[in-house]
């Protein structure tokens, strides 16, 4: 009986090319974190898919919207380097949780030293049985992002301020160019 003789088999990749994120940041590699209006960013070891995750601290709600978000809002802080200027997508990669407001919104609002417009809010639908819904439940990640303009190459700080004690952040990524939604986490 002879060997089996040896097949060449080449794979390759067929699925889809989505561009790569220009920078990653982990959501517990912040620089400062400043608690407000009773309430705070924490670590939550081992929770998430890239490590750590954080949350806010105590599960209070919404803090007011009304109010000026920069000075009563919680927020984490990161510094990091942008490779070029101009105009970046940044995705916020969260943990679906439910919601602890009876509103069937998550909001989160964010600013970038030196980018236009200052403090953007995040709002995102959670309606449970939604299609987006459940599909972000069952790969254990739900993302946020926002267009922001005028950026500058070089050094760069990121203000997450915390609205609802409902986010759970995992995960920050900016792109020169937009990335599908089904792009979950990258690597």
């Amino acid at each position: 009986m002879q060997p089996p003789t040896k097949l060449d088999t080449t794979l390759e990749y067929k699925g889809a090319n989505y561009p790569k994120p220009d920078v990653s940041l982990a959501a517990e590699d912040f620089v400062r974190a400043i608690g407000q209006a009773e309430s705070s960013w924490k670590v939550v070891r081992n929770l998430g898919r890239v490590g750590d995750a954080l949350a806010l601290y105590p599960m209070i709600g919404r803090v007011d919207s009304g109010i000026n978000i920069e000075k009563h809002a919680p927020y984490v802080e990161y510094e990091f380097d942008l490779p070029e200027s101009g105009s970046y997508f940044i995705y916020f990669s969260l943990l679906p949780s439910f919601p602890v407001n009876n509103e069937g919104t998550l909001k989160l609002a964010f600013s970038l030293r030196d980018a236009s417009p200052g403090v953007q809010v995040l709002t995102l639908s959670r309606q449970v049985g939604d299609p987006q819904w459940k599909r972000s439940v069952l790969s254990a990640s739900l993302r946020m992002g926002a267009l922001v303009k005028s950026v500058k190459q070089g050094k760069q700080r990121l203000r997450v301020y915390g609205i609802d004690s409902g986010a759970i952040l995992d995960q920050i990524f900016f792109s020169r160019e937009e990335i599908p939604d089904s792009f979950r986490i990258p690597m």
